[in-house]
């Protein structure tokens, strides 16, 4: 098997590993279990890979993938949303 089930089914695991990683993203350390960090782990590996890439078809997969959230908490605050905290990064 290629991943853990963790106790849920696969729209709930792709909903808390969404959630992981862009936590992961926005603070930069996350408080999780071993397991679901190895699982995060893989996933956000994979993600910063497509970001370096930097074309458009890498940026919308990215995007596709992380939550369109902000460090102050707001939902779509286009000038401080995880995809440009990650290209100020960059």
């Amino acid at each position: 098997m290629a991943y853990q089930k963790l106790s849920r089914d696969s729209s709930s695991r792709k909903a808390l590993f969404r959630d992981l990683v862009t936590d992961l993203f926005l603070y930069e350390r996350i408080q999780t279990t071993e397991a679901k960090a190895k699982e995060v782990r893989s996933i956000a590996e994979k993600l910063i890979t497509l970001a370096k890439r930097g074309d458009l078809h890498a940026r919308r997969q990215v995007a596709a993938f992380v939550r369109r959230e902000s460090l102050d908490g707001e939902q779509r605050t286009p000038s401080k949303t995880v995809l440009r905290v990650g290209a100020a990064l960059h």
